[in-house]
């Protein structure tokens, strides 16, 4: 009988095992597809654009109106600047499309990841990257919506006349 040292006989194989890849079937394939090329629309959409230099407001050129909220209230709701912030990633202006709307610029790369993986997965029938754990779509879903969030409070007081730095009131004249 052969003996091996007790390091030797307690190693796992460490070799990777081939795990087959998860189908899409009838109706998910296709939402699959949906969402992917949505998004990839999103992102062209953006692109064709001219970022509005106010940091808001470029959803207009599509014909939309301007923010209901910011018209009723004087305040801009939590969404403004997204579609500004979008326009600047795709323009490459990256720090600009975080200080738009810090929730936008990460949407903005989330769909620049992901839609080439919904619609190559679609396309092949079945998903080309392994199982995601559903903590880490719960995380990243609370993590954006938490930076929408935080930015637009960070805005409202802005907007209010408050330093959000200092706590003191803002000249009307230096406000944004």
């Amino acid at each position: 009988m052969v003996t091996r040292p007790i390091e030797e006989s307690a190693r796992v194989d460490t070799a990777r095992k081939h795990v087959p890849p998860i189908p899409l079937r009838g109706i998910m394939r296709i939402v699959v597809l949906v969402a992917g090329v949505t998004l990839l629309a999103l992102l062209a959409t953006a692109a064709c654009l001219q970022p509005s230099p106010d940091g808001f407001g470029t959803h207009q050129q599509l014909g939309l109106p301007p923010c209901s909220l910011q018209l009723l209230v004087g305040m801009r709701c939590p969404a403004c600047g997204m579609t500004t912030s979008w326009s600047h990633f795709m323009h490459g202006q990256w720090l600009k499309a975080v200080m738009a709307n810090s929730g936008g610029a990460l949407l903005a790369l989330l769909s620049a990841v992901i839609s080439p993986v919904l619609v190559t997965s679609s396309w092949k029938g079945h998903w080309i990257v392994r199982r995601v754990d559903e903590r880490w779509v719960i995380g990243t879903v609370v993590l954006i919506t938490m930076v929408i969030l935080v930015d637009w409070g960070i805005r409202v007081r802005q907007d209010s006349g408050v330093s959000p730095r200092t706590g003191t009131a803002i000249p009307i004249n230096e406000r944004p």
